[in-house]
């Protein structure tokens, strides 16, 4: 059958003119002559080669599904249809499935892949590594599944900004609930994070730092930095040579301070005030302001120390206990006001008071109030004549009267009197309230008489509560005798608190006397019974710290849990070389033998301030759970010389 199309446009002829063109299309006889039938196949590519099917031209050579058998005798070659090629604009190896060209060879620029999804971006193809992007760079239809390339994000449950990090994702962003940040060491509470300042006293380690409640001052400080300052009225007042601060005695529900100012003119020349603050000290202020004012009966009366008592008359306020040394040449009184207090009062207006019996006695040198040593429920006061000549010339003495103690008392009126052991001990010069130290519910009393013994080594007499008549300290239920000739044991005590953590309270006893650099002895209150300082749990001796040489022993306080560790530290007083004056604070537990380079924390004065002179630890006042520290320099010069200056220094202050 013979194929007429060599008018149609865009056919090539075969014919036996052109050998070569007609054995490649398989146009021969079974003998492999060239037929003598001219066949026209469609050329629509115009490359000289026909398509012998009339439909898409045929490519030669490779194996396929269509034939050119011209004879039929099956020996013609194969031809298999033209390849489609697609786009591969980025050079990835796949192309666009819209943009096609058709040729039996690839040509260039162009892939038998058609699954690219974006043909701008070499990076994105079926397979790519999918990264974090916001691309679907593997043609998934799905974006940024499985990244190579995540962030780890931390569980914050407590949405305070920082995860849990042993509770992590890996994602491009982060999922719902979890952050960033890791580091949070309690993710329950929104309380605690890394960025938090910590809060003192709440058990909890609010920065995570791994140090719960690290609120503890440290190094050395000027009192001019302290958190607040309370100034003396005038000049020459030498406020804070006494102070206390325990107990509500202005009747508003907050512990007050009271500051004695023994020089201060307000009565009359040298009367003495006694100043009540209410509450937290802040900023700078003066005494001036203060909730109550006592002024001394009569000039020279010089009334000027002070005690803060629990409740000594059974009205359910706390009370105060004040003396003089000085009145009725040197007999001395002691005087117990009655709670609440508020303005201007005289000291005449005293529910009770106590007289000396001889001339310099000099009762209200020192006194106390140790609480109830009686166990009758109402607190006591004790006083101290370290003048008194009842068991030698100035052997010294010390009386207790039990509550409620109103009207007036001669010494013979005491419930309990303690006499000094030989001439001159001075048994009284210091007397303390010493907590419950053998832990049977009442309050014992501590005695101190620096010039005990042949040398003055001093000592320290512990008498348990319950104490009455009359009583030699030699009989004492516990004597701290100083370690060596010269030691003045008993020129400062205190009562330490629980230092040690046993559940005992433990002593405080300094000593230092003939210009040595001063001691300071914190005894356990479980060694009861031992008859010698050197048996204590810790010895503090002053001697060269940084600039200055320090004369310790005679302002000693209990401190309180100042740095919120649960146990007790001791805050101690002393004068410097040039007068300055200092304090320092040493972080419980305490033991073994220290000097004052071992302080946790210094406080110094000004030039002959005197500062560290008289020292007060008022408990908590600003509820952060910390302890507070007060800290008079009674001869600072501001606002006039020697009108003396009380330091507020809080827990956590500075």
């Amino acid at each position: 059958m013979l194929l007429l199309i060599s008018s149609i446009l865009g056919c090539v002829l075969i014919s036996d003119d052109d050998l070569a063109e007609r054995l490649a299309w398989g146009a021969t006889d079974d003998s492999g002559e060239p037929c003598t039938t001219a066949w026209w196949y469609p050329d629509s590519d115009g490359d000289g080669y026909g398509d012998p099917l009339g439909g898409m031209e045929l490519c030669e050579g490779a194996s396929g599904t269509v034939t050119n058998d011209a004879d039929c005798d099956d020996t013609d070659p194969a031809l298999s249809p033209q390849t489609i090629w697609f786009y591969d604009g980025d050079g990835d190896g796949f192309g666009d499935p819209d943009i096609t060209y058709v040729s039996c060879e690839e040509p260039e620029g162009y892939s038998s892949d058609a699954t690219d999804c974006f043909d701008f971006d070499a990076s994105i193809f079926p397979g790519a590594d999918e990264i974090c992007d916001g691309v679907d760079s593997d043609c998934d239809d799905e974006i940024d599944e499985d990244p190579i390339d995540p962030e780890v994000f931390f569980a914050d449950t407590d949405s305070d900004g920082y995860g849990d990090a042993d509770s992590t994702i890996e994602a491009c962003t982060a999922p719902s609930g979890f952050v960033v940040l890791s580091g949070d060491c309690d993710d329950s509470t929104d309380t605690v994070a890394p960025d938090l300042e910590e809060v003192c006293g709440d058990g909890l380690d609010n920065n995570c730092d791994d140090s719960i409640n690290d609120c503890a001052l440290s190094g050395a400080y000027g009192l001019d930095e302290a958190d607040g300052v309370l100034w003396g009225e005038a000049r020459r007042d030498a406020a804070g040579l006494s102070m206390d601060a325990q107990g509500d005695l202005t009747g508003d529900g907050v512990t007050d301070l009271v500051v004695a100012a023994p020089f201060a003119d307000n009565a009359s020349s040298d009367s003495g005030s006694v100043y009540l603050v209410s509450g937290l000290i802040t900023g700078q202020g003066s005494l001036a302001s203060a909730t109550a004012r006592i002024d001394g009966a009569a000039s020279g009366d010089r009334l000027g120390v002070v005690a803060a008592s629990s409740d000594i008359d059974g009205d359910g306020f706390s009370d105060l206990l004040l003396s003089t040394s000085t009145v009725d040449a040197g007999l001395g009184r002691a005087y117990v006001l009655s709670g609440p207090i508020t303005g201007a009062v005289s000291v005449s207006s005293a529910i009770g008071t106590v007289d000396g019996a001889t001339s310099d006695d000099r009762l209200g040198t020192t006194l106390a109030a140790p609480g109830d040593t009686s166990g009758d429920g109402l607190a006591d006061l004790m006083v101290g004549a370290y003048g008194d000549d009842t068991s030698g010339n100035s052997a010294g003495a010390v009386f207790l009267f039990l509550g409620p103690a109103t009207g007036e008392y001669a010494l013979t009126d005491a419930h309990a009197s303690f006499y000094g052991e030989a001439v001159s001990d001075r048994a009284g010069v210091t007397v303390s309230a010493a907590g419950d130290v053998d832990g049977d519910g009442l309050a014992d009393l501590l005695i101190g008489a620096d010039r005990n013994g042949s040398a003055n080594a001093g000592a320290a007499y512990l008498v348990l509560g319950g104490a009455s008549g009359s009583m030699s300290l030699a009989d004492a239920d516990w004597i701290l005798r100083g370690e060596s000739d010269g030691e003045e044991a008993g020129m400062g005590l205190g009562a330490a608190g629980d230092v040690n953590g046993d559940g005992l309270d433990d002593l405080l006893i300094g000593g230092g006397g003939g210009g040595t650099p001063g001691i300071v002895w914190l005894v356990s209150g479980a060694g009861l019974g031992s008859d010698t300082l050197a048996d204590a749990q810790a010895r503090i001796d002053g001697g060269m710290t940084k600039t200055f040489a320090d004369g310790i022993g005679s302002a000693l306080a209990g401190a309180g849990d100042v740095d919120g560790d649960g146990q007790a530290d001791l805050l101690i007083g002393g004068e410097t070389s040039d007068g300055t004056g200092a304090a320092w604070l040493l972080y419980g537990p305490v033991s073994g033998g220290l000097t004052l380079s071992s302080a946790d924390v210094t406080w110094t004065g000004s030039s002959g301030d005197l500062a560290g002179y008289s020292l007060a630890a008022p408990g908590d006042i600003n509820s952060d759970g910390l302890s507070d520290l007060l800290i008079a320099a009674p001869y600072a010069d501001s606002p006039d010389t020697n009108a003396g200056t009380i330091y507020l220094i809080l827990g956590a202050g500075l």
